[in-house]
Parts: structure tokens; C-alpha cells; sequence
């Protein structure tokens, strides 16, 4: 099973939200990036991912991700 940081940057100013959280599959990252960006929920700001090797594996846009993680609505 794959670990990710979970990071919020506003401003260029990066802040950890979770440390090496173990993720099973895509659906359960993108719930979690859900209920960040929900209590995130500050235009402009981006919510970024990584993985064990230090690869981003998502960065969107919080407005983004609320939307598209809530279909579209």
C-alpha cells in the first residue's frame, strides 16, 4: 500500500495536512482531498499530494477539487 502527504499551499507557502497516510486506491484519495479542500475552502489555494518518492501525484486548485469532487455541482 502506497503512503502520501497531504499539503496545502496558499501563497506559495506549503503546509503539511497528513503525513504518510496509507491510501488502498484513487477513491480514497480523492475523498480525502474532498474534506480537505471543504475545510480548506480559500480560493486561490492548492492542495498538493506526494508520494514515498517525493513525486506529485495530484496538485489542484481548491475550488477546483470541490467541484469536481462533488460532481460538478
Amino acid at each position: 500500500m502506497e503512503r502520501y502527504d497531504f499539503e496545502i499551499v496558499q501563497g506559495g507557502v506549503r503546509g503539511k495536512v497528513a503525513y504518510r497516510v496509507a491510501i488502498a486506491d484513487a477513491s480514497l484519495m480523492w475523498s480525502r482531498i474532498r474534506a480537505i479542500a471543504k475545510s480548506v475552502g480559500t480560493p486561490g489555494s492548492f492542495i498538493r499530494v506526494v508520494d514515498q518518492e517525493g513525486n506529485i501525484v495530484v496538485l489542484i486548485g481548491v475550488s477546483t477539487a470541490i467541484r469536481l469532487c462533488s460532481g460538478g455541482s
